[in-house]
């Protein structure tokens, strides 16, 4: 998009120039009443230069501060973009190892009737099925299997002691 105010600058600069023509042109042909009004012309459109010039740079200001707002507004929905796609990613991961979980089925556990007996019922997290039983039952397992896991390096340390 052309700026009127650069517009305007090239059409003074334009005019300056034409008009400087003519001041070197009467000074040629020895018309010094005529080159002196042109060069008060010429002082006059100097002023008007100076003018259009601080227009020019004041609008060339305003349109950088501009470029610079939409800058800052497009590196946010660029961060923002980035936010997203990294989420994304993340949760695609973890629904792939939900996805991809196959549960306790394949582990051995305590049959329900053995965690039952050896669980008093406030411990057992709820009723049969529940997550909370679930989250019981293999809590349960997992002490047990601390403890067959203790009890085999105390006999292994007690085989190395005697030997």
């Amino acid at each position: 998009a052309k700026l009127p105010e650069l517009s305007a600058f090239s059409k003074t600069m334009q005019d300056l120039k034409a008009m400087v023509g003519g001041l070197v042109e009467e000074k040629r042909k020895g018309a010094s009443g005529a080159a002196l009004e042109q060069g008060k012309r010429c002082v006059v459109k100097m002023a008007e230069v100076r003018k259009v010039n601080r227009n020019a740079h004041e609008a060339a200001d305003r349109l950088i501060a501009a470029a610079e707002a939409e800058r800052c507004e497009t590196d946010i929905v660029s961060q923002q973009l980035q936010n997203l796609q990294y989420q994304k990613i993340h949760l695609s991961r973890e629904l792939q190892i939900c996805l991809s979980y196959k549960g306790c089925e394949d582990l051995e556990l305590l049959s329900e009737e053995d965690f039952e007996a050896c669980t008093p019922e406030d411990q057992r997290g709820g009723p049969r099925g529940s997550h909370a039983y679930e989250l019981a039952r293999l809590t349960a397992e997992m002490k047990k299997r601390e403890e067959v896991i203790k009890s085999l390096k105390q006999q292994d340390l007690r085989r190395k002691l005697y030997r």
